[in-house]
């Protein structure tokens, strides 16, 4: 695949320096401790790791619905050549791969 190489994120001492002005200022408009501030930003960075896990998921369940229908159309075209030139038959993709049928996704 010709997938561009995902840059791996690093912190440098000026971004280290903007975050921590940042907190600063939080602190200063909330009246909140820093750390208080800081335990914010920690629950909000849990919460964008679930977010970024689902979106996976999701991207990943629907790659799987794809190939699956790649493999089926595979399947039926095999089968479509087999019923014409073959004596023997094939199974469904259902039977040999103990699959659920289509109607039963939801």
């Amino acid at each position: 695949m010709d997938q561009v190489k995902r840059e791996r994120q690093s912190i440098s001492d000026t971004g280290l320096e903007a975050k921590i002005n940042s907190i600063s200022q939080i602190v200063s408009k909330t009246n909140k401790s820093f750390d208080q501030v800081v335990r914010v930003l920690e629950v909000m960075e849990f919460e964008r790791r679930n977010n970024l896990f689902i979106d996976n998921g999701d991207v990943f369940d629907e790659q799987m619905i794809r190939f699956r229908r790649i493999l089926e159309e595979i399947f039926n075209r095999l089968a479509s050549l087999n019923e014409k030139h073959s004596p023997f038959k094939f199974e469904t993709p259902e039977r040999i791969f103990k699959l659920p049928k289509k109607e039963d996704i939801a």
